[in-house]
């Protein structure tokens, strides 16, 4: 399914986390890999990035993704077992997980768009580039040329709901931050993707499409998120300041006021 975000809410503030895994720290590892293990994604994680490393495998389990040949994990060489594995990057996953992650990659791909098809099979296609640039790093699931794809999972089967996790999630920040690295790296992006697998039956995949407006404004909160994160990141957080007033005044949004509403004249 192929849609477009074409509006977006004003959204007011923004936690200075929201780019904190973006910045490239003194020390920090930049192995894709590595960064997820640390990570710890736990078992929904670990399922999404299968069905992600699936899609690259064009409907088949990836290699990296690999199946406990064990009963229970409780076993001492159960567990040697999966810390070899894991310490190699590897996707450790149970045997009822991963023949439900293999069914849902023969479906997730039988169901995705022409578009990511032609994108994860095109010779010229990058996975899981990682990328840094002015003290940023952006890592990167599917490029070919100007034209980028990051994947996402989600318990949404319907647009709305979607787009609904875009504005929570801050994908638009994410978007801008992508291409402001890529960008440094003199990569010129001419369409960003985000592919919302579903992983609810029949695991549709929704290809978003951010338009000029959602960058625009994804990019003004990425600075700002930014600054705010460079500028509090070394301070105790007992030290910071807080985000609000004691008391906060709630307005009227833009879209609703008396004059649209006769309702509302009673307010006067």
């Amino acid at each position: 399914m192929f849609c477009m975000v074409t509006n977006y809410n004003d959204v007011e503030g923004i936690r200075a986390s929201t780019l904190k895994k973006f910045t490239v720290l003194p020390g920090e590892r930049l192995s894709l890999r590595k960064a997820v293990k640390e990570k710890d994604l736990g078992r929904a994680g670990d399922l999404g990035s299968s069905v992600h490393y699936g899609l690259e495998s064009m409907g088949k389990m990836h290699p990296d993704v690999v199946e406990l040949p064990f009963d229970s994990l409780r076993t001492k060489a159960a567990k040697e077992w999966r810390e070899y594995e894991e310490s190699k990057g590897r996707i450790v996953l149970s045997q009822a997980d991963y023949v439900k992650c293999k069914n849902m990659v023969e479906q997730v791909w039988s169901n995705s768009p022409a578009i990511l098809k032609d994108m994860v099979q095109s010779k010229d296609a990058l996975r899981e580039e990682v990328l840094v640039g002015g003290g940023l790093k952006a890592q990167i699931d599917l490029r070919v040329g100007g034209v980028v794809t990051d994947y996402k999972s989600t318990r949404h089967s319907d647009v709305r709901g979607i787009f609904r996790d875009f504005w929570r999630l801050a994908y638009d920040v994410q978007a801008a931050h992508y291409i402001q690295v890529l960008k440094l790296n003199d990569v010129e992006v001419d369409d960003f993707y985000f592919a919302f697998v579903s992983s609810e039956d029949p695991h549709e995949t929704f290809m978003i499409r951010v338009t000029k407006s959602v960058l625009e404004f994804g990019h003004r909160r990425w600075e700002k998120a930014l600054s705010t994160y460079l500028q509090w990141k070394d301070t105790p957080i007992e030290k910071l300041p807080p985000m609000y007033e004691d008391v906060i005044d709630i307005e009227l949004p833009s879209w609703l006021s008396d004059e649209d509403d006769p309702e509302l004249a009673f307010m006067d």
